[in-house]
Order: C-alpha cells, then sequence, then structure tokens
C-alpha cells in the first residue's frame, strides 16, 4: 500500500472514532493513565481545540477501544499513523516516507543509502531478549516489542 492508501485507510479508522464520540460517548472506556486532567472528549468537542490535538485525543480514545492496535508518528512527515503489517514499521507511516527518511539519514551521518539493507536489528546482548526489561546501555534506547 502506498501513503495514500495507508492514509485514507487510518483516516477511516479515526472517523470510526469520531462517529462514536457523537453516538455514545459513554461506551468509550477510560484509560486509567489520562488521569484526571486529559479529557480526550472534551478536546473532540471542543470549537477551537487545535487540529494536532484532535487528531492525538482520537488517537488516544481508539486506543481504548482497541487496546491491540499500536500507533505511531511518523519521523517523515509527522502523521499520526496505525503500525501494522501494511507499513514499514514503528518509525515511518509508508514505504515513500521509508525512502525519504533513509535519504535524510544517510545524509545526517554521510553513509551509502544502500548500507540500510544490512542494518543489524539484533539486540546488542543475548539477555534479555526483545519485549523484556532492557539494559540501559541498549542501543536503541527502549525497549522493543
Amino acid at each position: 500500500m502506498n501513503r495514500e492508501e495507508l492514509t485514507s485507510r487510518d483516516l477511516d479508522l479515526l472517523q470510526e472514532v469520531f462517529e462514536a464520540a457523537r453516538s455514545n460517548p459513554s461506551a468509550i472506556p477510560r484509560n486509567p493513565a489520562w488521569g484526571d486532567e486529559y479529557d480526550p472528549l472534551e478536546i473532540l468537542a471542543g470549537i477551537d481545540s487545535p487540529v494536532e490535538h484532535v487528531t492525538i485525543a482520537a488517537v488516544n480514545l481508539r486506543i481504548a477501544m482497541h487496546p491491540e492496535e499500536h500507533w505511531s508518528k511518523c519521523a517523515d512527515c509527522g502523521r499520526v499513523y496505525l503500525a501494522d503489517d501494511e507499513t514499514p514499521g514503528d518509525t515511518v507511516c509508508s514505504p515513500e516516507c521509508w525512502n525519504s527518511y533513509c535519504r535524510y539519514l544517510t545524509a545526517e551521518v554521510g553513509c551509502s543509502l544502500s548500507s540500510f539493507k544490512t542494518l543489524d536489528e539484533s539486540p546488542t546482548g543475548t539477555e534479555p531478549g526483545y519485549g523484556g526489561d532492557r539494559p540501559e546501555e541498549n542501543r536503541y534506547g527502549r525497549d522493543l516489542y
């Protein structure tokens, strides 16, 4: 799928959130991590809410409704997207953005673009593996799931 198709798919998924928020907001589960200060339904209802805040609120509600989904923000274009088997991963939203992001990284690092075909994606240590507690010195700086 290309970026246009993926964007259309993600907008359709978020449209389901807007419809649920309009028709039956009390049916949308509340994520305890939001605390008392954050109310995504209030942001969706606010006429002065910035578009970026509305999008993030819709994604947060979508995750509350579908906790099995993983959403991310594209490092290239900045779009919030559903990271699944159709997307290149958690870093970028589409094959087009992956190509652009690789070009950017090669310019910053000064390596050839072909080096991205041979990236070592294995963890630095043998223990623990992906998804568990990782040592602070891991090369990714975060856990991978």
